[in-house]
């Protein structure tokens, strides 16, 4: 039963962190044009990319040591990465302050200085957060994953719909309750990893140098993911407006609400996967939590299909209408996101992490080259789904390659 109730914990507490912008979008829908809404959606997508980035995926060592080191010897790594995340974060304020204006002509994104200063110290603190879940998932604490999460999200809505409400319809209102619900919450991150007897240690390089030799080759693979949804939207922005990126911003929140609850659950899945595969003779046919997922995962899928065209005539703004007839291609597609999962977490236990980051940057390709290729929009859609079963087909094919190698 515990393994069901941390994945209820985790679904409620993924669903209201990752869904903020889902739960916001029948305000934002309502107060912001369409063209303001591409705007806001250009700077969730730098947001994304910069959260996916700072810190270099020093993190991702985690899996691979939490289980074979003592408090102390893991400390040593967590705060390593929480160092980096210092580091990268000053190194993107600098360069927005004085020099990105050299190297890009960005002004058809509609963004400015100030703005791009407040994106950074938003990835900042969502990084501090990030480090942070990822050891409460792994000390298998709900609690504390969920006491992070509810505090960023009660703050960050209140915020938001305060002072878009009550002082200005400006879409940077957005971004400033992002900001404060961030602080808040990354301080409640911190107090917490002290909590659970984890202190900060003196730098040491040859654990830097560890962490990101696992880190480093997983960033392709997470720009990978900013490609597929951060960075189609500033090419849809650049070829055919902001209207037409309105739409289709629009239409992967609602769709990933779906990609949020898999993810809840893979939180679960992932540190049992992980404990099991320390014996050789692992298979990954056979694992129940892996049955268990997919079971759940089939029936959330069919659940939204049904659901959302209703909930897009209840809660959204008609001048949004025509994503309608779209919405279930990205309800399909992140649901083959969600069967990525399982090789994945094969994958990054074996530290072939590699092979993740290859197939995911071949799926970002193709995903904006059919995007750029294509002269319908309506057919933008397709092409996420075309990328995932990519990634999931591939992704799936080395996982068992691997396992039936290590046997031998």
């Amino acid at each position: 039963m515990k393994p069901l109730f941390n994945s209820f914990i985790y679904l409620i507490s993924d669903a209201l962190s990752k869904g903020l912008a889902f739960f916001l979008i029948p305000l934002l829908t309502s107060l912001l044009t369409i063209e303001d809404f591409g705007l806001y959606v250009n700077a969730i997508s730098i947001i994304q990319i910069l959260s996916l980035v700072l810190g270099l995926s020093s993190y991702s060592i985690f899996a691979s040591t939490f289980f074979k080191t003592n408090k102390n010897q893991f400390s040593k790594y967590l705060y390593s990465s929480l160092y980096i995340g210092i580091l990268s974060c000053i190194f993107f304020l600098i360069f927005f302050s004085f020099f990105l204006n050299i190297f890009v002509d960005y002004s058809f994104l509609g963004l400015y200085t100030l703005v791009l200063i407040i994106i950074c110290l938003i990835a900042f603190l969502n990084y501090i957060i990030t480090v942070g879940l990822k050891v409460f998932i792994l000390l298998e604490s709900p609690k504390s994953v969920a006491l992070v999460t509810i505090s960023k999200v009660i703050l960050d809505f209140t915020i938001t719909y305060f002072t878009m409400t009550f002082i200005s319809q400006d879409w940077e209102m957005r971004l400033y309750g992002m900001m404060i619900g961030g602080f808040i919450s990354a301080f409640l991150t911190i107090y917490f990893i002290y909590g659970y007897g984890y202190r900060p240690t003196k730098i040491k390089l040859d654990i830097i140098k560890e962490s990101l030799s696992v880190g480093i080759p997983l960033i392709p693979h997470h720009v990978s993911i900013w490609l597929k949804m951060g960075a189609d939207k500033i090419l849809i922005t650049y070829l055919v407006g902001l209207e037409i990126t309105g739409i289709y911003g629009l239409s992967t929140q609602v769709a990933s609400i779906v990609i949020i609850i898999l993810t809840s659950m893979n939180k679960v899945l992932a540190p049992k996967m992980f404990s099991k595969l320390e014996d050789v003779s692992y298979s990954l046919i056979s694992d129940s939590y892996v049955k268990y997922y997919l079971i759940f995962g089939i029936l959330i899928v069919l659940s939204f299909l049904i659901v959302v065209p209703y909930f897009i005539d209840l809660f959204i703004d008609q001048k949004f209408s025509n994503m309608k007839d779209v919405i279930n291609v990205l309800i399909i597609g992140f649901s083959a996101k969600g069967l990525y999962f399982i090789g994945a977490n094969v994958l990054v236990f074996l530290r072939k992490t590699f092979i993740i980051s290859l197939i995911s940057l071949t799926s970002a390709v193709i995903h904006l080259s059919f995007i750029y290729l294509v002269e319908n929009s309506d057919m933008f859609y397709y092409s996420y789904l075309l990328s995932e079963t990519f990634a999931f087909i591939f992704v799936t094919f080395y996982a068992f390659k691997f396992l039936n190698d290590r046997k031998k």
